[in-house]
């Protein structure tokens, strides 16, 4: 609890970054959850995005994805 989370991502934007990829920061909650909110850039191309995370210099070993849809 307390630790920083980096999710990284090509569908963030670059504002922060890690390794190179965009990459966004939470905080780590009681029981192990985490969550955050960031705005897709308008000009990213539609498509589905995988998204890694690390904690405590390691990678968490899971894999998500977000979907960006332009309307």
């Amino acid at each position: 609890m307390g630790n920083t989370v980096t999710l990284i991502s090509r569908a963030f934007p670059a504002t922060h970054q890690f390794a190179g990829i965009p990459a966004v920061f939470t905080k780590v909650k009681s029981g192990g959850a985490f969550a955050t909110t960031t705005r897709i850039p308008l000009h990213r191309h539609s498509g589905l995005y995988g998204i890694t995370a690390r904690c405590g210099g390691g990678n968490l070993g899971v894999d998500a994805h977000v979907r960006v849809h332009k309307v």
